[in-house]
């Protein structure tokens, strides 16, 4: 896989719930969210990567450090 490919992404269901999909694996993270922003570090096949989620307000990855809110949106 390109690097590209190994995005991570999130998706909203009915009754609230949050999941992040990254390189075949399905996490959720709906109990992880504090004043609306969550905090992930996912780890597969010895590479990292940190998200921080903004409930219903996107998201930013980063394989170095967790993303600033003030980063983005």
């Amino acid at each position: 896989m390109r690097a590209v490919d190994n995005a991570p992404y999130y998706g909203f269901y009915m009754g609230g719930s949050v999941w992040v999909y990254w390189m075949n694996q399905k996490i959720d993270i709906t109990s992880l969210f504090e004043d609306g922003v969550c905090y992930v570090r996912l780890e597969k096949d010895g590479e990292t990567l940190y998200m921080t989620v903004k409930y219903q307000n996107g998201f930013s990855w980063s394989r170095d450090k967790y993303p600033n809110l003030r980063d983005f949106n």
